[in-house]
């Protein structure tokens, strides 16, 4: 099963959050949000972006971890806080075999997706997501859509996606 803009819409309708959905030109990273001039076509900027990244530990657990776009994650301090073992960033075959895609492309909507290989991904949020003022984007079905959301619904949005969702606190 795909995720579709139908797919989040439903469940953002359910939840009766705010949120608009922008078609635009592909894009795979922040870098290249910013320098398309994509951020101020959605009347972002850097602070409000998020990056979605798809890490493995060495026992081949995988979580999903939404974070602020801007800055480094501290994958070290992470593991120790999710009790894991050493955690790196995920291969493109891991990409494949769990979601179906490649670098880029994967969200926390993707976990939507009632396929046992991505039940079995952890979702992890970034404590600091809740703080960042206004909207953040997130891919939905390809790199062309995304879905704006306050980031302040993020953690309501990712209780709804997974219950047993978890929260890292930055330090």
């Amino acid at each position: 099963m795909s995720v579709t803009i139908a797919d989040v819409e439903h469940l953002l309708d359910s939840l009766k959050l705010a949120y608009r959905v922008e078609h635009h030109a592909p894009i795979t990273s922040i870098q290249e949000a910013m320098e398309s001039g994509l951020l101020s076509d959605l009347g972002m900027t850097t602070g409000s972006m998020v990056k979605n990244l798809l890490l493995t530990d060495t026992t081949g657990e995988c979580y999903l971890l939404v974070a602020p776009g801007m800055g480094r994650v501290d994958l070290k301090g992470m593991a120790r806080h999710l009790g894991c073992t050493r955690l790196s960033f995920a291969s493109l075959k891991t990409f494949g075999a769990v979601f179906g895609t490649s670098k880029g492309q994967v969200t926390m909507f993707d976990l939507l997706d009632g396929d046992e290989r991505v039940k079995r991904v952890h979702l992890v949020v970034d404590s600091r997501v809740a703080l960042i003022p206004g909207d953040t984007a997130f891919h939905v079905d390809s790199n062309t859509v995304s879905v704006l959301v306050r980031a302040q619904d993020v953690p309501v949005i990712a209780l709804t996606i997974q219950p047993t969702y978890l929260t890292y606190p930055e330090v």
